[in-house]
């Protein structure tokens, strides 16, 4: 069952569209009533924590659509906390790579992302270039705040770094898959928003593999 399919049987349980049988791969993670106590709902996590859903167990929604904007508030806020979660600590940038080309292994000595909170510490590169054929890393340790919606598919994430010559935000999306986090974003304040893994040789891509770091 893909994502999209959850989050539909989701919604068509919220607003009384007929019922499904509760997926095996689910994995329950509480049971929630609104105010009113006319509604209970169980959140469950997708596999990897690709995705929320809301399942009505019993009840109706009430006219007005408060249950229904309540219980997705809920479940778009336990998918946020829970990616937050698996974001914090230590990564170790295994690739970088901008408009389809890789900064070679020997410059990325040490490059790491370090999230606590809301903060990222971005300790590697922001961009390369080549001087008289020599490939060199534009790299340093920058400050960063950054936010996230995993509700969106893909990933999104938004990423402010805090440089010498102002604050720069990148729009990017993200992927966790157990301990490999990808990144891939606009590098520029273009507004725009990758819509796959990919830098399609565009330069102003960039596309990060990520490994966590051994406790």
């Amino acid at each position: 069952m893909t994502t999209t399919v959850r989050l539909l049987l989701a919604i068509a349980a919220l607003v009384g569209i007929g019922t499904s049988a509760y997926p095996q791969d689910l994995k329950t993670d509480g049971v929630l009533k609104s105010p009113d106590g006319k509604v209970a709902a169980a959140l469950a996590f997708a596999p990897e924590n690709r995705a929320v859903v809301a399942y009505v167990l019993r009840g109706t929604t009430d006219p007005g659509g408060t249950t229904k904007e309540l219980l997705l508030e809920v479940a778009e806020s336990k998918l946020k906390d829970k990616d937050l979660e698996l974001l914090q600590g230590t990564w170790n940038i295994d690739t970088m790579a901008w408009g389809g080309k890789s900064l070679p292994k020997e410059l990325m000595n040490g490059y790491k992302f370090v999230f606590a909170g809301n903060k990222l510490t971005w300790d590697g590169a922001i961009g390369m270039q080549s001087v008289m054929g020599n490939v060199m890393a534009i790299d340093g340790t920058f400050p960063c705040d950054f936010k996230i919606d995993p509700g969106k598919e893909p990933k999104q994430i938004d990423m402010t770094l805090h440089l010498k010559k102002g604050d720069r935000t990148v729009l990017g999306i993200y992927e966790i898959k157990g301990d490999t986090l990808k990144v891939c974003y606009f590098g520029s304040n273009t507004g725009k928003r990758p819509a796959e893994f990919s830098t399609k040789d565009d330069r102003n891509i960039g596309y990060h593999v990520l490994t966590r770091a051994k406790k």
